[in-house]
């Protein structure tokens, strides 16, 4: 007991999952009151729930701005944490809580691209948590080529990734597709700025490195102002109107917009979502992958 006592001295600032999961919210559909609906709370609830995550941490972490909040720097900083940490509470919920017998857990490792754990595959997997709860998914992300290679090494039984070409264009079984558009917050003033202010996806990523070569074979004058392969960083970075940013048109929220006319800008591929299966995978793994087939369709 002596040692717990003497860690909460330690550590008296204890982070709160109600509140990072309202943080994370905020940063994902761009407002207070959007936000709310998602959590299905009041905005007073939520603007209180942050403020007490504010007191917490010492710091700021939204701008309460119109017509969309700006997360700020420590915000972002923040951001990149509380999805790992509310992921790690659902797992943690599901091994502890389940009503099976734990050897009757089947384990499924999927690895997937950011852009689809941040985005439609998370209410996906829920779904398949509801339906199947003797099969537990452990989901791990990376690059589509990185996360190729681990599957056929045997790590991995299934990978979900986007594909807008590249070596890894005719990997895997189509199950959906997903355009990239040209993404501003709403009357924001980003793509006025000279040099053009962009957010990309890192070099060694395929969109990344697509668009960045684009951009210079298009004599587009313009600045990199964040590298990230987390499109909720990206996102977080277009609604504090600092950029512009080629996001998945499924990840626009109410605070951001497609930007007018393209402002002459390249065009952007269409994102290839696929899975990579083994057809003698296990059976467990079969039914993740078809519940992931239907979910995207």
């Amino acid at each position: 007991m002596g040692l717990v006592n003497n860690w909460f001295q330690f550590y008296p600032a204890l982070l709160d999952l109600e509140s990072l999961a309202s943080f994370s919210a905020i940063a994902e559909h761009g407002t207070f009151a959007a936000a709310a609906d998602a959590m299905d709370c009041s905005p007073s609830t939520l603007t209180h729930r942050i403020k007490k995550l504010e007191g917490t941490l010492g710091v700021t972490l939204v701008y309460r701005t119109r017509p969309a909040a700006t997360i700020s720097r420590e915000g972002k900083i923040l951001l990149e944490y509380a999805h790992s940490m509310l992921s790690l509470s659902d797992e943690i919920n599901l091994r502890v809580r389940i009503k099976v017998p734990p050897m009757a857990i089947a384990t499924v490792t999927l690895g997937a691209t950011t852009d689809l754990t941040e985005g439609s595959l998370i209410k996906i997997l829920n779904t398949i948590q509801q339906r199947r709860p003797d099969i537990l998914v452990n989901v791990e992300e990376g690059l589509a080529a990185d996360l190729i290679n681990r599957h056929d090494q045997g790590q991995l039984d299934l990978v979900m990734f986007t594909s807008p070409g590249g070596e890894n264009e005719h990997r895997g079984e189509l199950v959906g597709s997903d355009p990239y558009v040209w993404t501003e917050a709403v009357n924001g003033e980003a793509r006025k700025f000279k040099p053009l202010r962009v957010a990309l996806g890192a070099e060694n990523s395929v969109i990344g490195a697509c668009v960045s070569r684009s951009l210079s074979e298009q004599n587009v004058h313009h600045r990199i102002v964040l590298s990230s392969d987390s499109s909720t960083l990206r996102r977080a970075c277009v609604i504090a109107d600092a950029a512009v940013s080629p996001l998945p048109r499924s990840s626009l929220t109410a605070a951001t917009a497609i930007v007018a006319g393209g402002r002459n800008l390249p065009a952007l591929p269409v994102a290839k979502i696929c899975l990579l299966q083994e057809k003698a995978g296990h059976e467990a793994a079969k039914a993740v992958g078809a519940a992931l087939k239907g979910g995207f369709r």
